[in-house]
């Protein structure tokens, strides 16, 4: 019995361990600001080119979960119209950054914003049907343990009628070997890639770290399939990001 408490605790420090370490990749990758770089750029707008206004006017609520810097919550704001923005997160530096930028949307849109740091692989911590549209770009394909059971959380927590907006990374090789796109996009914006060289090791050693903690990248046509089987209609796919991610929206049935 002894054997198998002192297996057990071993278990449990390691996994915590595990989560710290990518946890803390995170924190110092939030100072990258790799959405200056054409590709990334693009895949964000083919994300945005996605948005409808919400049909809940008067209190809409929108989630959207590793907001990292917050760069999509000014076109939230613009687009979808909400008054409040939820953003959970699990690094606190990402967490920093975000809500830096999110007082002037604040502002200039009349919106309220919620932060929270959470445990993204955990049940989210709102009641069913609470959100209108949830959001989130470049993370289901990170999460430890893979990305079905966290979009399954996003359907639990979007009401019937609201919209999910995914734009994740569906091509490991294309990430691992993305330094070689990296080139064409160096004669269009030198300084900026030279930057962005900077941070490629520390993203590519946090894809590992959560691929190794059982992330995995999804596959387009799964993910559509899955969407559909949470009760998602009406659902898009679009390529994005040089063939090496989509961007993906449906409407949860009434």
């Amino acid at each position: 019995m002894k054997t198998f408490n002192i297996l057990k605790a071993k278990e449990i420090f390691d996994e915590y361990f595990a989560r710290r370490k990518l946890i803390e990749g995170w924190n110092e990758y939030s100072s990258a600001d790799i959405y200056k770089v054409n590709v990334v750029k693009d895949h964000k707008q083919k994300l945005i080119d996605c948005f409808v206004p919400l049909e809940n006017k008067e209190n809409g609520r929108v989630l959207e979960i590793g907001p990292g810097r917050g760069v999509l919550f000014g076109d939230i704001a613009r687009i979808l119209s909400p008054k409040h923005i939820y953003a959970i997160d699990w690094s606190q530096g990402m967490i920093k950054k975000a809500s830096e930028g999110a007082q002037e949307v604040g502002k200039s849109y009349n919106v309220k914003f919620h932060f929270l740091r959470g445990n993204l692989e955990e049940p989210l911590p709102w009641t069913d049907n609470f959100f209108d549209a949830a959001v989130s770009m470049m993370v289901i394909c990170y999460i430890p343990g893979g990305w079905k059971p966290v979009v399954k959380e996003l359907a639990r927590v979007i009401k019937p009628g609201g919209r999910i907006y995914l734009a994740p990374l569906v091509d490991e090789n294309f990430i691992r070997n993305a330094i070689k796109y990296l080139v064409v996009e160096f004669f269009k914006q030198p300084m900026v890639c030279l930057k962005s060289l900077k941070y490629r090791r520390e993203i590519d050693r946090i894809a590992e770290e959560a691929k190794r903690q059982g992330s995995e990248f999804p596959d387009p046509e799964e993910l559509v399939k899955y969407l559909e089987s949470l009760g998602f209609e009406n659902i898009e796919s679009t390529v994005t990001y040089w063939g090496g991610g989509r961007a993906v929206t449906g409407r949860l049935k009434v």
